[in-house]
């Protein structure tokens, strides 16, 4: 038998969702739910000025914080545009420059 079926929702933040369907065929049965979604990255904070040098072989951990504090994840990822003048490590933010020269670092959330 089928029932039709009404949502309510009420959420904060939209990070959680109480979800009640409620019967409408006599019956008076009521059904609760809670459904998390999750909260999307907006923007990196980065803990760095827009040009960083680096001295040859001595290692910098590049610093990247989500946007907005409370993100279901946090993780972000980093990247280099010339691999062969800075080597990073995608999860770590950990870096070394191996020659002089100019490489963009990246990060993504």
């Amino acid at each position: 038998m089928n029932k039709e079926v009404q949502h309510d929702t009420t959420s904060s933040d939209c990070f959680a969702a109480l979800m009640k369907a409620t019967a409408y065929d006599g019956s008076g049965k009521t059904v609760y739910d809670t459904q998390t979604f999750n909260l999307l990255v907006t923007g990196l904070t980065m803990q760095l000025n827009m040009l960083t040098t680096l001295n040859v072989r001595q290692p910098y951990t590049f610093i990247a914080t989500a946007d907005p504090a409370d993100t279901t994840n946090k993780e972000v990822i980093w990247g280099t545009s010339d691999s062969t003048i800075v080597l990073i490590n995608t999860h770590t933010g950990k870096a070394k420059a191996l020659k002089a020269g100019a490489a963009i670092i990246k990060a993504i959330a």
